[in-house]
């Protein structure tokens, strides 16, 4: 945070201080701070301190996209209207929070913007459109997608128009753009090198069976603080969720829409996201995949784990849930060969000695099964489900 108090720092007399509040409020502004952002993004004298006001609302508005609707629509039209009177060659940061408002004429005016004849309008239109398209409230919003692919293939549209929103479309997961995008290709140079990226982020695309964090996040959503609250494994048609806060597992079916799509959360680097019907997840990271798969193989589901097997990585975790999952489904000398492979590898998880020794005890050589017994005994935590049974079996 820039400023102690936000609120009051917005009616600082220097630019530097409002425009810091304005930040600090996209972190942790709420809807009451609204009609002050939107009003000073549309008046305030410093160009600054009016794009910063803007994305600061912008981002208020994406922690609000999937329920915008409960704010009464008088007070949404009434914000529209306030930022069509301002010029967009004034202020183009006010497309993002037009977009977002869930009126259909706030999403005309973007469309608009982005076939502006001024550069500065049509980027700030695009900006709009992107935060449009990829929020989870228009998740299988086909008209929307057919309107956006429109734009590509215009041939009154400018080139590098044509170009932006094609690169926004493959960022927001529409491979329905691909056709347009090699028809831009003939435009050479810098164009055809930025479609030629736009077209590898469409080919890139993961699918959707994997482990994926649920952060409670829509997609371009920033949080000062967003821990992950639940895993959910998708494979075979169905999701498992993995509950980090109570340890639950519940499996349901999977059911749309669905999309895979790229964000930039927060300016990093670019990260998948999958959207299923009005949820976001992102994908996982190698130690909560190995999360995911332990969870999974305590929990006891070897339907699911079987309908997973694949998606697990080459690392020593995904080597041992699928050596767990062999075990489970009966095949005792194939998890033996996958555990004892990794044994071998770097950042073995503690439980993977336990499942060797489990391997080996059902083959009958309880006496190889001993020291693996003793080494997990000695590394697992005083809570682990399988230490009562390691300690009773070695006596």
């Amino acid at each position: 945070m820039e400023t102690a108090d936000p609120i009051a720092a917005l009616s600082a007399r220097d630019i530097p201080t409002r425009a810091a509040a304005a930040r600090d409020l996209a972190l942790v502004g709420t809807l009451n701070e609204l009609d002050r952002l939107i009003g000073m993004a549309a008046h305030d004298p410093s160009p600054g301190v009016r794009l910063s006001c803007a994305a600061g609302a912008a981002d208020i508005l994406t922690r609000h996209r999937l329920s915008v609707d409960e704010i009464p629509r008088s007070v949404r039209e009434s914000w529209l209207g306030l930022l069509s009177s301002s010029d967009p060659s004034v202020n183009a940061g006010l497309f993002q929070v037009a977009a977002l408002l869930g009126l259909p004429e706030g999403v005309d005016r973007v469309f608009r913007g982005a076939k502006d004849p001024r550069a500065d309008v049509r980027a700030g239109g695009c900006v709009g459109l992107l935060r449009l398209c990829q929020s989870a409230a228009v998740n299988g919003d086909r008209a929307l997608e057919a309107r956006v692919l429109a734009l590509v293939t215009d041939p009154r549209v400018r080139s590098e128009t044509r170009v932006e929103v094609g690169r926004l479309a493959a960022s927001v997961g529409y491979v329905a753009v691909t056709p347009g995008l090699e028809g831009l290709l003939t435009l050479g140079g810098r164009q055809a090198d930025l479609v030629t990226e736009a077209l590898g982020w469409v080919a890139g695309l993961p699918p959707h069976s994997g482990v994926w964090a649920d952060r409670g996040l829509d997609a371009g959503e920033v949080r000062l603080d967003a821990p992950i609250r639940a895993l959910k494994v998708v494979g075979a048609g169905r999701v498992a969720t993995l509950d980090l806060r109570g340890g639950t597992l519940q499996e349901i079916p999977l059911e749309g829409p669905i999309r895979v799509l790229w964000s930039r959360r927060g300016g990093g680097a670019s990260k998948a996201l999958l959207q299923v019907g009005r949820e976001t997840w992102e994908a996982a990271e190698d130690a909560e995949i190995a999360d995911a798969g332990e969870r999974l193989v305590s929990a006891g589901s070897p339907d699911l784990l079987a309908a997973l097997y694949g998606i697990w990585p080459d690392t020593a975790a995904g080597q041992r849930t699928r050596g767990a999952t062999r075990l489970r489904l009966g095949d005792a000398e194939g998890a033996l060969a996958l555990l004892t492979a990794a044994l071998e590898m770097k950042k073995v998880p503690v439980d993977t000695s336990w499942w060797l020794a489990e391997c080996l005890h059902v083959l009958g050589r309880d006496e190889e099964a001993r020291p693996h017994l003793e080494k997990f005994v000695a590394r697992a935590p005083k809570k682990h489900p399988q230490l009562a049974e390691a300690r009773a079996r070695l006596g």
